[in-house]
């Protein structure tokens, strides 16, 4: 191996320290590697194909995560579209007498609602996860026999 002697600006000898240490190399090793890398025409070009194929898996993850969010989307975009629908068809229409109540509680429920997303989405938890309704209430027989000519009655 030949020696050469070099003299370097200060701060670019201190850059090069700095990037040895990191490294964790010493700093003549670490130089002669820049070098080589600089001069060999064939370390460039396996760097610039390294580089290539990096960028390319990277197109290809940003491509399928495209696919896949748009897939999402629409999957949301139809369940929001089947609770429309199934709302409406299973909501009685409001009697004008009726409506400004109905308005007020709406938008109180609506409110309410934003409330709840807010605080769920600032947690981090999910409306699958949470206790939406208190545990059913365990209903025996004896439940049924006390009342049943009383229910019988009023089915009449």
């Amino acid at each position: 191996m030949s020696r050469v002697a070099l003299t370097l600006p200060a701060d670019l000898h201190a850059e090069l320290e700095r990037r040895a240490k990191i490294a964790k190399r010493p700093l003549a090793t670490y130089t002669v590697e820049l070098l080589r890398e600089a001069v060999t025409p064939l370390r460039a070009e396996q760097r610039e194909a390294l580089i290539s194929k990096a960028v390319d898996r990277v197109f290809y993850l940003l491509k399928n995560h495209d696919r896949t969010m748009r897939a999402e989307l629409h999957a949301l975009q139809q369940m929001v579209g089947l609770f429309v629908q199934a709302f409406y068809n299973h909501t009685p229409e409001i009697d004008d007498e009726h409506e400004e109540a109905a308005y007020a509680s709406g938008a109180a429920r609506f409110e309410r609602f934003f409330q709840t997303l807010e605080e769920t989405l600032k947690q981090g938890q999910s409306v699958f996860h949470m206790e939406v309704a208190p545990e059913p209430m365990e209903i025996t027989g004896e439940d049924f026999s006390q009342d049943a000519p009383e229910r019988a009655n009023a089915a009449e």
